[in-house]
């Protein structure tokens, strides 16, 4: 590929390259991965296609496309993910937003600017605190975010988000177990958690993508893939007062198993399933 003179025809190249590889956006992911050694947008390097692309570019290119033939993320490639209008760092010590994850924060969005100004935010495996501070960014400007997690280097990706959002003095990062650290608030609560739940049954069924390189502990959730959320629902009435809200993301078609576990768990409170645009259920909201 290194003797292709033009960034048309490395394009066209990579394109058949990345299908070849099992690749489903083979054509987009062409032009993203074509922009980044670039080090320009995707629009300029559009505008390029007639240029000449030096011997040293298409050596570079060429080691970014076999990072993706051998199924590593793009994400993970490109060091950033798109989410909720905003763009977040991401590595391989964190998982990758999905679009899925949204609704989560629509829902708790809703929820903060009911509170007035004076509220907590709490992120529960925060990872790129992709979902703490998309709602942070949007919720009443007095609002603060605590961001747990287990992990030093997911908290680290956290802070680098924060900051590229002129957030950090809004965000406080926590390294601890769920909410154990955390004890109850005056000020009225809304958390979300996005925790691991597949099963680890399931491994052999997901994408290389997911299954060889995303970190499996915010991926797997023992037998049935609610260990996770079960701690967490143990532990949640403690630390949340009335009128306090609660949003956990749900996996495909474990919906009504997590309202039920809910129910037992955290009796006080009233609980309503969500379904996204294709009438999944995504998001439990448990009302203190």
């Amino acid at each position: 590929m290194t003797a292709v003179s033009t960034f048309a025809e490395l394009r066209s190249l990579a394109r058949a390259s990345l299908h070849a590889a099992g690749i489903d956006e083979s054509a987009i992911e062409a032009d993203l991965l074509l922009a980044h050694a670039a080090g320009v947008s995707r629009s300029r390097v559009l505008a390029s296609l007639g240029e000449q692309a030096s011997e040293d570019f298409g050596v570079r290119f060429e080691s970014l496309l076999g990072r993706r033939r051998r199924r590593e993320p793009l994400a993970y490639i490109l060091g950033y993910r798109e989410f909720f209008g905003r763009r977040f760092v991401v590595n391989p010590d964190v998982l990758i937003p999905r679009p899925e994850s949204e609704l989560l924060v629509e829902l708790a969005l809703g929820a903060a600017r009911s509170f007035g100004d004076q509220l907590e935010l709490i992120d529960i495996g925060s990872g790129s605190g992709a979902l703490g501070l998309s709602i942070l960014a949007e919720a009443p400007a007095q609002a603060m975010l605590i961001a747990t997690d287990t992990s030093r280097r997911a908290l680290a990706v956290t802070n680098v988000n924060a900051r590229a959002l002129k957030l950090r003095a809004r965000c406080n990062t926590l390294r601890c177990d769920l909410v154990s650290a955390l004890a109850p608030s005056r000020l009225p609560r809304v958390l979300v958690a996005n925790l691991p739940y597949i099963a680890e049954s399931d491994a052999p069924t997901l994408q290389p993508e997911v299954r060889d390189h995303e970190p499996p502990g915010a991926l797997y959730a023992g037998e049935d893939g609610l260990a996770a959320n079960k701690r967490l629902l143990r532990d949640l009435p403690r630390i949340m007062r009335p009128g306090d809200r609660a949003y956990l993301e749900c996996g495909y078609a474990q919906g009504h198993a997590l309202l039920d576990l809910s129910g037992r768990l955290a009796p006080a409170a009233r609980l309503d399933l969500h379904l996204d645009g294709r009438g999944i259920a995504r998001a439990l909201e448990l009302m203190f």
